[in-house]
C-alpha cells in the first residue's frame, strides 16, 4: 500500500473543490434561465397584446428588423426564428450585358463568361452586348 504524499493530497483537494465548484455553477445557470423566463412571459404576453391591439404582423415586425439592422453594427444584428435579417446577404445583379443569339447574360462582375470572351476574339465589341441594346 503506498501512501499518500502532499502533492497527492493537494491535487485531490483540488479536484473535490472544482467539482463542487462545477456543482454551484450548473445550479446557479438552472436558477438564472429560471429567472430570466418568468421575466420574459410578462413580456412577450405584453407584445402579442401590444400586436393584436394594433394590428400588426409578423410581416410588419420582419420588415421594422430589416429596416432597424440597416443602422447597426455587422455583428449587433437582430435575429427571428434563426434568419440573420441584415443587408450583408449577396444580391443577385441585374445583367449588365446579354447575348442575344443564346439568351445569356453578365453582370459585369466577377470572371468574363466565355461567350464574351469568344465574341471579343472574333472582333465584335462588347458594347453591342449592353442590356440598353437588348431588342424588347
Amino acid at each position: 500500500m503506498t501512501r499518500l504524499t502532499a502533492y497527492d493530497k493537494k491535487i485531490a483537494e483540488i479536484k473535490r473543490i472544482r467539482e463542487k465548484s462545477d456543482l454551484k455553477i450548473q445550479k446557479l445557470k438552472a436558477q438564472a434561465n429560471d429567472l430570466r423566463s418568468k421575466e420574459v412571459k410578462p413580456i412577450i404576453l405584453s407584445i402579442l397584446d401590444s400586436m393584436a391591439q394594433y394590428d400588426i404582423t409578423l410581416e410588419d415586425i420582419r420588415e421594422a428588423v430589416q429596416v432597424a439592422n440597416s443602422f447597426r453594427k455587422k455583428n449587433k444584428s437582430l435575429k427571428i426564428k434563426g434568419n440573420v435579417a441584415t443587408r450583408n446577404r449577396p444580391r443577385k445583379l441585374d445583367p449588365k450585358y446579354y447575348n442575344h443569339s443564346t439568351g445569356e447574360a453578365w453582370s459585369g462582375r466577377g470572371k468574363l463568361p466565355n461567350w464574351l470572351r469568344e465574341a471579343e476574339k472574333k472582333g465584335i465589341n462588347r458594347d453591342s452586348f449592353l442590356v440598353k441594346n437588348k431588342p424588347l
